[in-house]
């Protein structure tokens, strides 16, 4: 099992603007987890309508 935790920062304000922790069993294809992992976060983000459009 593997706990990945993704932050994203306000660079500017330097504030925490999201957090989020993603669980996964042991892939037996790396690069399609990987895949998975990035959708997921991308997916998270834009539910809260932190990712430009454009």
């Amino acid at each position: 099992m593997y706990t990945s935790e993704t932050t994203l920062y306000d660079v500017a304000k330097n504030e925490l603007v999201w957090a989020g922790t993603i669980r996964t069993s042991e892939p037996d294809d790396v690069n399609k987890a990987i895949k998975g992992y990035v959708e997921t976060v991308i997916k998270a983000l834009n539910e809260k309508n932190l990712l430009r459009k454009g």
